[in-house]
Formats: C-alpha cells, sequence, structure tokens
C-alpha cells in the first residue's frame, strides 16, 4: 500500500511539473514554441497547444481574433489560463482597420471590399434575429463602423448616408423657418409609414415656417411624429395656416402614441400675395413637426424638418431669427453586398477616414468557444472589444462577445468588454440543433419544454455553471452586459460595473437589459455598480429565481432598477441601492426584501404563467406553478417618496416590519472625482422604532418550493453587516442599507465601495 501511495504521489507530481506557460506577442511567430524568448504571435496559436493546468499569457499589443478554446480544464485547481501580461494593456478585438475609403461627397465616404475578406462570415449579410426579438420595422445588421473607437449607427436606407439630388422639390431663398432647433433619431423604427426617414427627425419649440408660393389654392399636409413623451397630454399645440386655426390642442401622442407617423391635411388653403402662413403655437411643452407637403396640381414643396434632403423633400430653410444648434445627429453608415463585395458608405463629417482609426466588425465573437462543455477557463486582465454578436435569445444558443457556451467553472476577471452589438458576457445556453431537436414554440410553454430539453442534456450543478464574473467593466453593449439563459446557475457575479447598455435603441423585443438571467438559482450578485441601461433596466431575474441574492449593489438611471419576473423564490434582496426613477417591478412570489433604499416607483402583480421550481439547491424534481400568492417579505427598507406600502394591503402572505417611509423627500446621485456620491436631505432613522435582525429564522419559507431562505451552501441568513461592511446593532439595526443614523446624507460616497 505505502509503494502504490509513493507512486501515486510521484505521478501527480510529475502532472504538476509539465504544466507550462506559454507567452504570446505581436512580435513573434506561430510556428514558435510558446516560450518566453519565442513567443507565439496570436492566443489562438497559444490555445491550440495549452492543455489543463497550463497559462497563457499575452503580451501588450493589439490582437484582431476570435479566440476559440479547443478544450478546458480538468478542475478548479486544473484550468486553462489565458491572462494579460502583468502591468501590460492587451487588446482583444472582433474588427479590423480599413483603409482605401473615396469620398463620395462632403462628409460621406465609400469602401468596396471583396466578400471573401469576412471568410465564411459576414455581419453585413448578418440580420440580427431570434426568438421574442422585434426589429420594429428595422431590421439591423450585427456588423457596424466604429471611428475612433466610437460606433456609427446603421441607416435603414442609403439615402439616409447618401442623400439623392433633390428631384421636383421647390426652392426659394425667401422661404423660412421661425426659430426653433433641430432633432434626430436615427435608425428608430416608425409605425405607420413606408418613410421612416422624414418621421426620424424634427424641428421643435419653433414659431411656424414662411413659404414663397405662386398665387392659387393649396392643399397642405402636416407630418407628425412624437418622439419623446410616452402619454398624452404632455404635448399640445395650435396650428393656423393662412392665419385661421386648422388645429387646437393638437396631441400627437393621443392621436397614434410614440415613435409612429401622423399626417394631417388641409384642403382649400388660399394664398393671395405669395406667402403661405404657417404658424404653430407652444401650449404645452415644445411643438414638433416632422415634414411638410404644399402641393397644387403639378407643383410641389416639401420639407423635411430637421433633417437633410431625402428623395424629394428638401432641407428646413434658413431661419427667420438664429436657431439653437441641431440635437443629435449621429453619423449614418450603410452596406450593400453584391454577389462579389461588399460596399460601405459611412458619413466621417469633417474627418478622412484615411487619417483617422476606422474599423468595421468581421468576427461574432473575440472569446467564445465553439464546442460545449469547456469547462475551468479562466480569461483576466484583457481589454476585449467589438463584437457582431447575434441576438442572444431565451431558448437558443448565446454567442457573447465573450461567453462560457454551456460549461462549468469559468472565472471571467478584470476585463474591460465594450461595443458588442448584442451581448457582452453570455452564461449562455447550447443550441438545441446540436441534438438535432427544433425549437421549442417561442411561448411561456415552449420556454418550460426547453427547461425540460436542458435536463435531459446535463442541466446540473454538476455539469453547468458555478461561474465567476468579478470586476469587469462592461459597457456598450445594445442588448445585455451579462446574459444567461439556464447556463447561469451557481454563478458568483460581483465587482462589476455594468453602464451604458441599450442606450442607443438599436435591439427590439425582452431579454434587453444590463444583467439578465433566466434561472438565477443560487446565483450571489453582489457589489456591482448598474447605471444608465436602457430597455427593461439595469437587473432582471426572470424565471427561476430561487437560492439567488442581490446583495449591497449600487443601481441609479436606468429605465428600471430591478424586475423579478414569475419566480417563486425564495430569494434575497438586501442591502441594495434603487435610486433610479423606477426602483422595483415585482411579478413573483417568494421574495424577501430587506435594507435596501428604494428611491422610485414600486409595482406588483399576479402572473398566470405556469413557470418552474426545484428542490433547494439542486436542478432536480422540476415542478411549475403560477404566480398567485405574493408571500414577500419587507423588513427594514427605507422607502423615499412613499407613505406605506398599501399596494400589498390585501395580500395575507405579505410581511412586513420596521421599514422607514420618507415621504416628501428626494434622494440623489452625484459623480464626482471618478466616486458615486449619494444625497439624502432630511434624513432620519427613526431610531426609537424597535426593529430586529433580519435571519432565515425570521424569513421563515417560501410557499410555492416550501424552501426556507439560506445561503447557496444551505448555511443560515444573518444580516449583521450594512452596504459599506459595518457591523450593525444587533439589538436594533437601522433601516435601509447604512447602520449609522442621522439627519441627513450628504455626500456619501457609495461607489467605488
Amino acid at each position: 500500500m505505502k509503494a502504490s501511495i509513493t507512486a501515486l504521489t510521484i505521478a501527480l507530481g510529475a502532472c504538476s511539473l509539465q504544466a507550462t506557460e506559454y507567452h504570446v506577442s505581436t512580435t513573434g511567430l506561430d510556428g514558435n514554441a510558446g516560450s518566453k524568448s519565442k513567443p507565439f504571435k496570436t492566443i489562438s496559436a497559444a490555445a491550440q497547444v495549452a492543455r489543463p493546468g497550463d497559462v497563457i499569457t499575452v503580451h501588450e499589443g493589439v490582437y484582431r481574433e476570435r479566440v476559440n478554446p479547443p478544450r478546458g480544464g480538468l478542475s478548479d485547481n486544473k484550468r486553462i489560463v489565458y491572462q494579460a501580461a502583468p502591468g501590460e494593456k492587451v487588446v482583444i478585438k472582433g474588427s479590423e482597420i480599413i483603409k482605401g475609403w473615396e469620398k463620395v461627397q462632403d462628409g460621406v465616404w465609400k469602401v468596396a471590399l471583396p466578400n471573401k475578406f469576412f471568410g465564411d462570415y459576414s455581419p453585413y449579410t448578418d440580420v440580427i434575429r431570434g426568438e421574442w426579438h422585434s426589429h420594429r420595422g428595422y431590421p439591423r445588421h450585427t456588423g457596424t463602423v466604429y471611428l475612433n473607437g466610437t460606433w456609427l449607427d446603421e441607416a435603414r436606407e442609403l439615402e439616409q448616408v447618401l442623400p439623392a439630388p433633390d428631384a421636383g422639390s421647390q426652392t426659394d431663398s425667401k422661404d423660412k423657418v421661425l426659430g426653433g432647433q433641430k432633432a434626430d433619431y436615427p435608425g428608430r423604427a416608425i409605425s405607420g409609414t413606408e418613410d421612416d426617414v422624414i418621421y426620424q427627425t424634427c424641428r421643435y419649440n419653433l414659431n411656424g415656417y414662411r413659404f414663397a408660393v405662386p398665387d392659387g389654392t393649396y392643399r397642405v399636409t402636416l407630418k407628425f411624429c412624437e418622439p419623446h413623451f410616452d402619454s398624452k397630454g404632455k404635448r399640445l399645440c395650435d396650428v393656423k395656416l393662412q392665419g385661421k386655426k386648422v388645429l387646437g390642442n393638437f396631441d400627437i401622442f393621443a392621436k397614434v402614441g410614440q415613435f409612429a407617423a401622423h399626417d394631417e391635411s388641409f384642403d382649400d388653403i388660399e394664398v393671395e400675395d405669395g406667402e403661405l402662413k404657417l404658424d404653430i403655437i407652444n401650449r404645452v411643452s415644445m411643438a414638433c413637426i416632422s415634414g411638410i407637403e404644399i402641393q397644387k396640381g403639378s407643383y410641389s414643396k416639401r420639407i423635411n424638418c430637421g433633417g437633410p434632403q431625402w428623395k424629394g423633400y428638401q432641407r428646413d430653410p434658413a431661419t427667420g431669427r438664429a436657431a439653437a444648434p441641431a440635437a443629435g445627429g449621429r453619423p449614418l453608415w450603410k452596406a450593400e453586398v453584391d454577389e462579389t463585395k461588399t460596399t460601405i458608405w459611412a458619413q466621417f463629417k469633417d474627418l478622412d477616414p484615411n487619417k483617422e482609426l476606422v474599423e468595421i466588425n468581421v468576427r461574432r465573437s473575440v472569446f467564445y468557444p465553439g464546442k460545449t462543455g469547456q469547462n475551468y477557463i479562466t480569461v483576466r486582465g484583457f481589454t476585449m472589444r467589438h463584437a457582431a454578436t447575434p441576438w442572444s435569445g431565451a431558448m437558443s444558443e448565446q454567442i457573447g462577445l465573450i461567453g462560457t457556451h454551456w460549461s462549468k467553472g469559468w472565472i471571467i476577471e478584470n476585463n474591460i468588454i465594450s461595443h458588442s452589438m448584442n451581448t457582452g458576457i453570455t452564461l449562455g445556453r447550447y443550441d438545441l440543433g446540436e441534438f438535432g431537436i427544433a425549437l421549442p414554440a417561442v411561448s411561456a410553454p415552449g420556454f418550460v419544454k426547453s427547461c425540460e430539453l436542458a435536463l435531459e442534456h446535463g442541466w446540473s450543478k454538476e455539469k453547468i455553471g458555478s461561474h465567476i464574473v468579478r470586476n469587469n467593466h462592461i459597457s456598450h453593449c445594445e442588448k445585455n452586459g451579462i446574459h444567461g439563459s439556464l447556463g447561469g446557475i451557481f454563478c458568483t457575479i460581483e465587482g462589476n460595473t455594468i453602464c451604458d447598455i441599450a442606450m442607443r435603441g438599436w435591439i427590439g423585443g425582452p431579454d434587453v437589459a444590463g444583467l439578465k438571467l433566466l434561472a438565477s438559482n443560487d446565483v450571489i450578485i453582489r457589489r456591482n455598480h448598474i447605471y444608465r441601461c436602457g430597455g427593461v433596466g439595469g437587473l432582471w431575474l426572470d424565471w427561476m429565481a430561487q437560492g439567488t441574492r442581490v446583495t449591497g449593489n449600487l443601481l441609479h438611471d436606468n429605465s428600471q432598477d430591478l424586475f423579478m419576473e414569475v419566480d417563486h423564490g425564495p430569494f434575497l434582496i438586501d442591502h441594495n441601492l434603487f435610486l433610479s426613477g423606477r426602483s422595483l417591478r415585482d411579478w413573483s412570489q417568494g421574495g424577501a426584501y430587506a435594507h435596501n433604499l428604494f428611491a422610485g416607483s414600486i409595482s406588483f402583480r399576479k402572473e398566470r404563467r405556469q413557470t418552474p421550481y426545484f428542490r433547494a439547491h439542486s436542478m432536480k424534481d422540476m415542478r411549475i406553478s403560477s404566480i398567485q400568492d405574493k408571500d414577500l417579505r419587507f423588513y427594514n427598507n427605507i422607502f423615499i417618496g412613499r407613505k406605506d406600502l398599501a399596494a400589498l394591503v390585501g395580500s395575507k402572505l405579505v410581511k412586513d416590519s420596521g421599514n422607514l417611509f420618507l415621504e416628501g423627500v428626494k434622494s440623489s446621485i452625484e459623480e464626482k472625482d471618478n466616486a458615486f456620491l449619494l444625497n439624502i436631505p432630511q434624513y432620519s432613522a427613526e431610531t426609537s422604532q424597535k426593529r430586529v435582525m433580519v435571519t432565515t429564522e425570521l424569513l421563515g419559507k417560501a410557499k410555492v418550493p416550501d424552501a426556507p431562505f439560506e445561503q447557496p451552501d444551505g448555511t443560515p441568513y444573518r444580516l449583521d453587516t450594512d452596504y459599506s461592511g459595518k457591523k450593525r446593532n444587533a439589538e436594533n439595526p437601522a433601516p435601509g442599507p447604512f447602520q449609522s443614523s442621522s439627519e441627513q446624507v450628504i455626500g456619501l460616497k457609495v461607489w467605488p465601495k
């Protein structure tokens, strides 16, 4: 027996001695051995030879490639590590630099590339699509153009980039617009029209127009679109033609809603002095108009209000008085692909693209394994940008700029991740087509079916998830910063900054949020900073948040901070700062909210959808239930601007105690010297009120799964430290995220922590 143990020890020692550190440098060669003195040139070359236990160290420079690791590690202690050399800036990009641009007209250039330049994948023919995706009448591509690191907007029509010569539109130097400002929102789909371009610009806060036209009787058509307000009564105006009121208290949204075309036509408009007068009187907010048509027989004059010449429309005439600078005005690009070449037109304004850094998306991802089951990989210290990622659907394969692809045990840490057309980091699922299975119906029952299929294909704690995503800066992704459907179970997501997600409005449909997980079973989401996220907002935990804890996060300036959708719990939301105008939307049951600061609105509802839950701390014994009993707990929270929890009254399963309501008080968050500061005037903790420590015992069990509120390892909760890590008063803990109490909080540093 002693000899056997000795032999095993020697064998294990030999294995550890075989671990190798490979080096990669922009000055290397892929034919080298990968040593420090003879490094590889590409990360992909090192990936081909790395084995479990090996380390790939990449040295300073820009690497334009997609890393497709052919294998993973064997355990947490026997992983394959990809790392940037300490202290060196290593950038991996899915783009290529493009030169050879030809000037077409002022500010507009084009380049033609052979289709073989893109290999077997072209982002300029790849239209974004997938289950629950909505292109809203604007099918975008996964490609884009970058000018000095900033991406341009894809135009819907080439004419937006390269306006056609004005055809049939009469112009006259005597035409005038009476003040106002320009606004544009390129790429936004407009319902109710085939000519989106006209309604994607407007002139607002104006007094009217004066047009020089021959005397006669005209038909005048005014074209409107509401680009900002989302309810009626927010923008009202009167309109006069030739001094006669033709519209009174006109409300675009009340007519057709937001981003929808609406025309108003008027016949028999008499002109007797060579001037057609259009007057606009602001009633509520600032009136806006998108287009004007003046017609009499074969004569026509068309104005693209606030926009450029386009087809038969001319740009705005000179202003009758000085106008404010144009708003928006983001540059556009458009591509056309034929049998042999891809031609891209782009607006570079006053810059010569051959003298600037112009890049285009070429690769679908930057770091993503082509096969599932590539476990125990570490990716550390890189800057990763520019990926032509597709829509990451809830039921199909999720390809991110970096993604784990249905694997276990990854560590993604200390990276800068940005400019993904859809998702930055995916902790997602596999392609059902790998198993010869068609996608189930795109519906709630279809998603339940996809969960059943996942269980058949290894969806378990032993094989999937348990990733660590920490200390990354994730920004400028148009669908998600982080997204995972089923593949993100048992993960820890901590210390990340997620910002500027879905802010351009390019991507439509559900699942758009800063951090979106479907099946966050036993996931810990802590100490993250999530802000400026559009779509549904900052954090969205959808279907099967069970054993989930969200703690110590800072969320602000999002369209919404937290959405808990059709979960049965138990889940714990504690010590978070929810500072956006909409703090919480809860369509779930089995949740506990403790020591949070809610500065915005909260809303609740029941749901009849049948969604899954499991045996605690596992993916076993899947059952389904609807959301009928709220079964919620609210302990020791602070609600700013509210006087009570009246929205929850009537549900016998709601428990609340120790909450503080600061009606009439407002909070704010400010950025100063690379820190974020919290301000709450008139703040009082009401220390005379007796409060209790929040523990597993106090929270009890979530009703539907009959499971206790406890940590993923089964140990009990005891919320005895605050947002900043300070110990709480065990005899009478203060409400909200902070233990200390005062009459106000001014300039309290809440990030970085």
